[in-house]
């Protein structure tokens, strides 16, 4: 069954996310890093999009944009709704 989740989503390539290190200390640092490729940049506006997004592997299938709103996914991670496939 295909869902129409993300009706707001763009295109992204190469964008910059922000990423996470030394969570287990208690100095984490935080840093802006580029990633290659090609990414949507998604805006959740329903409980059903959150929900998906919650499922979503943080700093490996979804990041957080380094400017601007929204979450930063991955193409895969994305279609694998569509197609029923995920986790």
């Amino acid at each position: 069954m295909k869902t129409n989740l993300f009706t707001i989503r763009h295109i992204e390539n190469d964008p910059v996310v922000i990423v996470g290190d030394n969570f287990d200390t208690n100095r984490p640092s935080f840093t802006a890093k580029p990633l290659v490729g090609k990414f949507y940049r998604v805006s959740p506006t329903t409980w059903r999009e959150v929900a998906a997004l919650q499922m979503l592997v943080h700093q490996h299938e979804k990041y957080a944009p380094a400017a601007g709103n929204g979450v930063i996914v991955t193409i895969a991670a994305l279609d694998s709704f569509t197609t029923n496939t995920h986790h």
